[in-house]
């Protein structure tokens, strides 16, 4: 009676789960069955039990119930606790479940490799900016990036000279403060790479990018290093050799109200009077 009732209980807590998850369900790879592997899910999604969804990913192993999908789950646990050797390891040992995709398995074991010995830049996880104004804050600092929804935290602080300040963006990783540095838009400052340890490890290394300049009389896009003042002017960038030009004429012919312009050409009126039997 007693298992019978554990039976019970268990089928209960199940339905009770999937009948208060509809978020979860709708978010998470949750199956609707009641096995190993189903409740691994619970476990890993629902209730953050990391080292209770191990137990039953190795029971699913066992008993062979999506092997594969099991595996690679059990590895993505084992990484998160931090046995990422281990999570190779098994990755290895059942290497033959993964004959009908081998480029998704090698990815995935390659990628865990790495971080069982990960290089220098792994550890360069946030970024020192300098020479910043005084009235400099958080918001100003995000401003100077086209995407900076990376940024986990920003702390803000005053240099040696007591005058310009500073910032330190901390990112989650190493590619996150690369994605974010790609839409830098700043120029007079100084970015450096700072380990976790706060250490400074080495000046960031940006190109300056060059803007598109579209036409809507071409079909390619020119690529040129804009001069700011094209950016708010009608004028052509070497207007200063033509300062003789009115000024007018010279705003009207680089607009696009070109059609406003005096015309070129003079209309000649004969003084010779009509003749109506001509």
């Amino acid at each position: 009676m007693a298992t019978g009732g554990r039976g019970l209980n268990l089928r209960g807590n199940f339905q009770r789960y999937i009948t208060n998850a509809t978020f979860h369900r709708q978010h998470y790879p949750i199956p609707r069955e009641q096995t190993p592997y189903a409740f691994a899910k619970i476990a890993e999604y629902i209730e953050k039990d990391l080292s209770k969804a191990e137990q039953l990913y190795r029971q699913a192993i066992e008993i062979g119930e999506r092997p594969e999908s099991a595996v690679k789950d059990l590895a993505g646990i084992l990484h998160q606790q931090g046995k990422t050797k281990e999570a190779c390891e098994l990755l290895q040992d059942y290497k033959h479940l993964f004959i009908a995709d081998q480029t998704k398995y090698e990815n995935l074991l390659r990628n865990l490799q790495k971080q069982i010995f990960p290089s220098q830049n792994t550890f360069n996880k946030a970024v020192k900016i300098s020479n910043l104004s005084p009235m400099s804050d958080e918001l100003t600092v995000r401003g100077l990036f086209l995407n900076p929804t990376r940024i986990l935290h920003i702390e803000m602080g005053v240099e040696s000279d007591g005058r310009t300040r500073y910032a330190i963006l901390r990112f989650a990783s190493h590619s996150g403060a690369r994605k974010t540095l790609e839409g830098y838009q700043g120029s007079k400052y100084k970015l450096e790479w700072m380990s976790v340890n706060g250490e400074i490890t080495g000046e960031v290394n940006l190109e300056n990018p060059q803007q598109e300049q579209f036409s809507l009389f071409s079909k390619t896009k020119e690529k040129r290093n804009l001069d700011e003042s094209w950016l708010y002017t009608y004028l052509p960038e070497n207007n200063a050799s033509q300062g003789s030009k009115d000024l007018i004429d010279e705003l009207l012919e680089n607009s696009l109200f070109t059609y406003l312009r005096k015309p070129n050409f003079e209309l000649k009126v004969s003084a010779k009077p009509f003749d109506p039997e001509a």
